[in-house]
């Protein structure tokens, strides 16, 4: 998205995944060209807000690529990060992204705190990707006959399209098989929490951690002071109505963003350099 000095979109466009740790760099650049591929005016600086870009290899590919568009200044953040900057407008706050991964952040003046976002491969809890392994493990427990029956067995077999708890584990470690996936399994679980068990210690489960994450990074950054604390992704919703109940400070107020973190990035962009991408 580019935005004038007023922020007025003037160019918004999409493009394909661009975590260069999953889909590689040659995918992740093709990405970025199908997004910018009707642009083709100059910009005063660009705020790059990438999966991935804390790692330091990763906001270096993004900066060697970038400056293949714009001979200007260039940030390059973590995508959490334009997402609180969407949320906060750059000011003190924490937010909670919840989706197929999940990660808290929050900032107050020159001190930050991230809690999570460690990727598919270590588990992000309160995320869906987890609550669907979370499922895959119940369902082969109650097919294999040691765990409690649940009805998520037959919404794994479904997911997966096999019949048994051996084919199940086949599918699951086949090399084509994309782990992100069993985010897909995280919908079935929240619906069959009130009436099944298992589902329901799943739902408990995670978020007693969700509480806890929010908890660390207000505790850290604020309390006893209030604070803006947003709530956003796919599982936003679910989790802001589940944890308000047990949330045990009532001066930092829970709330669902529903700003796109895409003008986290304008906004940035806007106070660096007057205008942006």
């Amino acid at each position: 998205m580019v935005v004038d000095a007023d922020g007025n979109v003037v160019y918004r466009q999409q493009g394909g995944p661009s975590n260069v740790l999953v889909v590689g760099e040659e995918r992740a650049a093709q990405s970025l060209a199908d997004a910018l591929g009707q642009w083709h005016g100059p910009v005063a600086g660009a705020v790059l807000g990438m999966a991935g870009a804390d790692r330091e290899p990763v906001a270096r590919y993004w900066r060697y690529l970038a400056q293949r568009y714009w001979d200007t200044r260039i940030l390059v953040v973590g995508d959490y990060r334009i997402a609180w900057a969407a949320f906060t407008r750059l000011q003190p706050g924490v937010i909670g992204i919840f989706g197929t991964g999940s990660v808290v952040y929050g900032e107050r003046g020159s001190t930050s705190v991230k809690v999570g976002g460690h990727g598919w491969r270590l588990g992000d809890d309160g995320s869906g990707l987890e609550i669907g392994r979370l499922a895959v493990n119940a369902a082969l427990a109650a097919l294999e006959g040691w765990g409690p029956r649940t009805t998520l067995v037959e919404e794994v077999l479904a997911w997966s399209q096999v019949g048994s708890a051996a084919d199940l584990i086949s599918r699951l470690y086949d090399r084509a098989f994309d782990w992100r996936r069993l985010a897909d399994l995280a919908p079935a679980v929240i619906s069959a929490h009130p009436t099944d068990a298992v589902a329901r210690d799943i739902v408990a489960q995670q978020g007693q951690l969700v509480v806890r994450q929010l908890a660390r990074v207000y505790e850290t950054l604020f309390q006893p002071e209030s604070a803006s604390i947003g709530l956003s992704g796919g599982l936003a919703t679910f989790w802001a109505d589940w944890v308000k109940p047990l949330w045990p400070y009532p001066v930092a107020r829970l709330e669902v963003v529903e700003r796109e973190p895409v003008w986290g990035a304008a906004e940035w962009a806007r106070q660096l350099f007057g205008a942006g991408l």
